[in-house]
């Protein structure tokens, strides 16, 4: 098995992540069997790369997991070898706008670099490993059905139309069409609802565009962000001023998502000024604890995240975790906490000592502040 060594996000405007995996030498002896990653997660999907030894060449393949009908994955990605001697001695390769999907969910090059080149050029590090270097970015992931509806105007009640399911941040997702609307107080309004089928856990946000329709019969929202309760229902979008009738072609609706984001959310109250009783407890989707302390610094409310569970963390292993921060006033507005989205490496220790996360917030104006989430 290739080991991941590191993980970098870059946090540029294609959210570019760097993954770093050694590879035994093994892989270079004859008949070696293929060798595969551990599954790892990137743009909301689990992804995992395969090395095929073959009679001359080394092959690598990046391979999506569990793709559903109708979803699809496109994304930029490269993967290099490293040499040890240079920098321009490396071997690779990049892929723009590569499209995964159920029917191609693989996708490489079958003459990645030649046995030869590996068994006698500088590609191993100090511990006789290759160093093997994932870069994958731009990601865009979109969900598309064909919703079989009858004919309308003689459906009674409240009809229901459903899509299959698919995964989008290791969450199953549906799309339901209610022509006729939902209930008595939304007689006549066509809604379209999202629904989350696992992990009921936590809350969750979801950002997405949705297109209804095509060709000239074609109906696009804006960006819609949506916050899904733990029964995993969410708000309900609103057809105004528009039938559904006329986005039909041959008695079916062309269904389009356009999947953004998707963030599990924790949200806790903590009495800000209660210096006794100024933290709270909450889980993340592993079941680790996690505490959030407020205080004053200077004037300023500070936030500080403890990992209570970092004594959980398997020995020799680091896990990864990115999160944001916002602070929910009393009349349900949103202040961020400066200078998120946050990430850190986390290691087995007895006790974390803290992630500091400053706000604009000042202590004349607690009163308003209530809840971090």
């Amino acid at each position: 098995m290739a080991q991941l060594h590191r993980f970098v996000a870059l946090r540029d405007r294609h959210d570019t992540c760097v993954f770093t995996f050694l590879l035994s030498r093994r892989v270079t002896k004859p008949l070696s069997p293929d060798i595969f990653t551990r599954d790892f997660a990137c743009a909301h999907q689990r992804w995992c790369l395969s090395f095929v030894r073959r009679e001359k060449h080394l092959s690598v393949y990046l391979v999506l997991k569990e793709a559903a009908d109708g979803l699809q994955v496109a994304l930029d990605y490269s993967i290099t070898i490293l040499n040890r001697e240079h920098f321009s001695r490396n071997e690779g390769f990049n892929v723009r706008a590569c499209v995964f999907s159920r029917e191609r969910d693989t996708h490489g090059r079958k003459m990645f670099v030649s046995i030869d080149d590996l068994l006698g050029r500088q590609f191993t590090d100090g511990n006789s490993e290759y160093v093997i270097e994932l870069t994958i970015g731009g990601a865009l992931t979109t969900f598309t059905h064909r919703l079989r509806m009858p004919d309308l105007t003689r459906a009674t009640g409240f009809p229901k139309y459903e899509t299959t399911y698919f995964s989008f941040g290791s969450y199953d997702w549906s799309v339901s069409m209610f022509p006729h609307g939902d209930s008595d107080d939304n007689v006549g309004r066509p809604l379209v609802y999202l629904t989350r089928h696992t992990h009921f856990e936590h809350l969750c946000k979801l950002k997405y565009e949705l297109t209804l329709g095509e060709g000239a019969a074609c109906m696009d929202s804006d960006t819609i962000q949506h916050v899904f309760d733990i029964s995993g229902t969410g708000e309900g979008y609103v057809l105004n001023n528009v039938s559904v009738a006329s986005l039909l072609r041959q008695a079916e609706l062309y269904v389009a998502l356009k999947l953004l984001s998707v963030g599990t959310v924790s949200e806790v109250r903590i009495p800000v000024l209660d210096r006794g009783r100024n933290c709270a407890t909450l889980y993340d989707r592993d079941k680790q604890a996690w505490a959030v302390v407020s205080e004053f610094d200077r004037g300023t409310l500070k936030l500080r995240l403890f990992y209570s569970d970092a004594r959980n963390v398997p020995r020799n292993y680091l896990r990864y975790v990115a999160w944001n921060a916002v602070v929910v006033t009393a009349t349900g507005d949103t202040v961020p906490v400066s200078d998120g989205p946050f990430y850190r490496y986390y290691v087995q220790v007895e006790c974390d000592d803290g992630y500091d996360m400053t706000t604009n917030i000042q202590e004349n104006d607690f009163n308003n502040c209530q809840t971090f989430s």
